[in-house]
């Protein structure tokens, strides 16, 4: 008989066996999907496993940092790293853990969408805080904070503009 290639094997084994995340995403790019045997969690995955770092591009570099560190600072929101980057610079910024997973850099050309970016909160109190913090700076505020029982129960966000018309969010998960 034949030897199976690898997408007869792989074929195989999605019908013997629920999938990990991981295994759903390399059968996408396989177009293996849609399957019968793919067993999506019912629990949410933690975000740090799928993201590493996101960068936001943004009108003026400074103008954004002096946003973000100043609404974010009640969840512990810092600048960690610069670099130079032509006449201006790039900047990572981190949460309490210090490592940089948000970043600031110059966009090359105006923006034309509209990104949506979480950060989280520990508690209610610190959404609450960057509400404040945010209001006291003038950021626009798009939903002030409240529960949001449609996401999940205990989802506590407060959800604002910043300077190049980004939605971003403070949100706490509940305990």
């Amino acid at each position: 008989p034949p030897t199976p290639t690898r997408r007869a094997i792989r074929q195989q084994r999605l019908q013997t066996r629920p999938l990990n995340i991981s295994q759903i995403m390399t059968s996408m790019h396989e177009q293996d999907l849609p399957h019968p045997n793919i067993k999506i969690p019912q629990t949410r995955p933690n975000l740090s496993t799928m993201l590493d770092h996101i960068g936001l591009q943004v009108a003026d570099v400074e103008a954004s940092l002096a946003f973000y560190l100043r609404a974010f600072a009640p969840i512990g929101m810092r600048e960690v790293m610069r670099f130079p980057y032509g006449d201006t610079f790039v900047v990572g910024l981190s949460g309490p853990d210090g490592v940089p997973h948000f970043w600031l850099g110059p966009a090359a050309g105006p923006e034309s969408r509209e990104l949506h970016v979480a950060f989280r909160a520990p508690d209610r109190h610190a959404v609450d805080a960057v509400h404040e913090a945010a209001v006291s700076a003038g950021a626009e505020v798009l939903h002030a904070p409240r529960e949001w029982p449609q996401y999940h129960p205990g989802y506590y966000g407060v959800f604002l503009r910043d300077l190049d018309g980004h939605n971003v969010e403070a949100v706490h998960h509940g305990d």
